[in-house]
């Protein structure tokens, strides 16, 4: 990396995190990295209910196409992609 040039902060993604994954967020941040929601169409209808956490940088509402869906966490920055709860596993491995 140049000197003088800012460091990217690590940007990480999480699919439906109402449940575990809104533990995981805090835990993200005191390691550094920025973390973004992303939504399915499909997230588990009790737990969707909940409100997401606070510090979420940006949330991505994925409407079906994976493509669309990585193309907008490519230009955010997201390098990782992770499930935030049970509903968010097939999707996060997909666009992983």
């Amino acid at each position: 990396m140049p000197t003088g040039s800012p460091a990217q902060a690590l940007r990480v993604a999480f699919v439906d995190a109402y449940s575990m994954g809104r533990h995981l967020l805090p835990a993200m941040q005191r390691h550094g990295a920025e973390c973004v929601h992303v939504k399915s169409p499909s997230p588990d209808v009790h737990l969707a209910q909940l409100p997401v956490a606070e510090g979420f940088v940006d949330t991505v509402r994925h409407d079906g196409d994976i493509a669309a869906t990585a193309a907008a966490l490519r230009e955010l920055g997201v390098s990782y992609v992770l499930p935030g709860g049970e509903s968010g596993v097939e999707l996060a491995d997909q666009l992983a």
